[in-house]
């Protein structure tokens, strides 16, 4: 309310200092941090500095967790305002202390929220220039141990594992190269009353918040982190240690940033081809679902990093392709159909980084049998994408043969009105995809004998498909099948007896009519007199 009336009037909001400066020092520590909580948008419209400062001051030294809780999300909310700029080491400073508290107090709500907010605080600083050497050796020996707390097994990311220009910086700041900066600041000074160190239920039931929290954010980290530190030595095993994970939430925000970081790396996201073959081969679905969307464009940075290659075969290629079949298998025992089909919507990349017969043996097979057995439309005809797209670029000329009786045997020929439509679905895509000589010799005849198909909808779509159809044709050339498009056409007329399919062939007509410019003569037979 008290945001609602400064944000129109801030006249009023002078008025009502005194009320907000009455709500910090309440008894209650749930009005004293919601309170907190909306200086941030209050004192922007006021601009009101040194006031801030001061109510900043006095909440930081309120013991209660909630208050410090609110501190935090109220310095994770002002920061990034431009006017705000000046008050960077004033936040930066109190920021410091209150997660020392947090850790020497065992804290976890804190550190929890602090790592929400962590990535994106250090990027804004540093572009700001807020930040100097101190400061962002700070954030990053923070963000060091929080995405690994609670895993007390992993090996520490600040010994000997880390570059020599990171140990080298943090040995001139003064620092001990076997201690973290946190570590450093916790040791030093902390109250002697604040020795409540979190239980090991706790840190295992709230511990992996932190590191969840840390992998959503890692993109902003990683900005941050690139120009300090060495890819493979200071932030690539960051990666691989929030891809392995034990919980699945944290694996989960990790395989969401997974593309971003790869794609902020440029020529060298390549080099993260493991982490992307083991995101693949996870048992969770939700972690899946985090990198489905963005399968091709990594299979395309691996290509161009000549990890893989659609013309032979690489030392990356059984692993790249056992996990992509590995994980199409998973999703397809699932019940994730959405997921299913935006895999395998990924998989029309694949003739572009995969050779030609690896793709034919290993995937072709696997997507017939999706093609005729799964339940899910959208997933079939996200199979259905992937196989014409393979038929496209094959380049043996048996294999294409293979693949044409296939789709003409078990789907044109179908028992199933599916399994039909969908033939009639991939004859479509082969129109807009390959040439009209290609469709005429291969494909032409059967779709043309489908206006026969017992089933009122199948005839629909053929009917549609007549002016691509008759535009693939040329009449110097391809008279005889003008006159079979033509009898065709007249037959279904003369015989069809379902309102919808009549429709459906005026309209066609109609719009056959329009693409020859009023006229097209078959056989001294005009299109609108059928």
């Amino acid at each position: 309310m008290i945001k609602f009336f400064i944000a129109r009037s801030p006249t009023l909001g002078k008025v009502l200092t005194p009320v907000i400066t009455t709500l910090l020092e309440d008894p209650v520590p749930i009005v004293r941090g919601t309170m907190c909580q909306q200086l941030g948008p209050i004192y922007h419209n006021f601009q009101s500095k040194e006031q801030l400062n001061n109510y900043l001051v006095g909440i930081y030294k309120d013991n209660n967790p909630f208050v410090k809780q609110s501190l935090v999300i109220t310095i994770g909310g002002i920061y990034k305002y431009p006017d705000m700029k000046s008050l960077h080491p004033f936040i930066l400073s109190i920021l410091k202390r209150t997660i020392k508290e947090a850790f020497v107090q065992g804290n976890l709500d804190i550190l929890i929220v602090f790592t929400s907010y962590i990535g994106e605080i250090a990027k804004v600083m540093t572009e700001a220039g807020s930040l100097n050497g101190d400061g962002k050796l700070w954030f990053l020996d923070a963000f060091i141990q929080l995405s690994r707390y609670g895993l007390a097994n992993l090996p520490s990311a600040t010994d000997e594992n880390l570059p020599t220009g990171f140990l080298n910086f943090r040995a001139n700041m003064g620092y001990n190269r076997r201690h973290s900066l946190v570590e450093s600041l916790v040791s030093s000074g902390a109250p002697p009353t604040a020795t409540n160190t979190p239980s090991k239920k706790a840190v295992i039931e709230q511990g992996w918040k932190i590191r969840a929290n840390a992998a959503k954010d890692f993109i902003n980290f990683f900005k941050f982190a690139k120009p300090l530190v060495d890819f493979k030595l200071g932030i690539q095993p960051l990666i691989g240690d929030l891809i392995h994970d034990p919980h699945e939430t944290v694996r989960a925000a990790m395989s969401n940033c997974f593309w971003p970081v790869m794609e902020a790396l440029g020529n060298n996201g390549h080099i993260l081809h493991g982490e992307f073959v083991y995101t693949l081969s996870d048992d969770s679905l939700e972690v899946i679902e985090g990198i489905a969307p963005h399968i091709a464009k990594i299979l395309k940075v691996l290509t161009d990093g000549k990890i893989i290659s659609p013309d032979q075969p690489t030392q990356g290629l059984v692993e790249i392709g056992g996990a992509l079949i590995f994980c199409e298998e998973r999703l397809s025992q699932s019940n994730s159909w959405r997921v299913h089909t935006q895999f395998l919507s990924q998989l029309t990349a694949l003739p572009f980084c995969l050779p030609g017969d690896y793709i034919y043996n290993n995937f072709v097979p696997n997507l017939f049998h999706r093609l005729l057995h799964l339940r899910h439309l959208p997933a079939r005809m996200g199979v259905a994408d992937a196989i014409v797209c393979f038929l496209r670029y094959c380049r043996r000329a048996k294999q294409r043969e293979e693949i044409r009786r296939r789709i003409k045997e078990s789907f044109a020929n179908g028992k199933s009105v599916q399994d039909r439509m969908l033939y009639l679905y991939m004859s479509r895509k082969i129109i807009d995809t390959f040439s009209r000589k290609y469709f005429r010799e291969h494909f032409f005849h059967q779709t043309l004998r489908m206006a026969d198909d017992a089933v009122a909808n199948v005839r629909i779509k053929v009917v549609t498909m007549l002016p691509d159809m008759k535009n693939t044709l040329q009449r110097s050339e391809d008279d005889k099948l003008l006159q079979k498009l033509d009898d065709a056409a007249m037959k279904l007329r003369a015989s069809e007896s379902d309102r919808d399919v009549l429709n459906a062939m005026d309209e066609a007509i109609q719009e056959i009519i329009e693409s020859t410019c009023n006229v097209m003569l078959l056989k001294g037979t005009l299109w609108w007199e059928i």
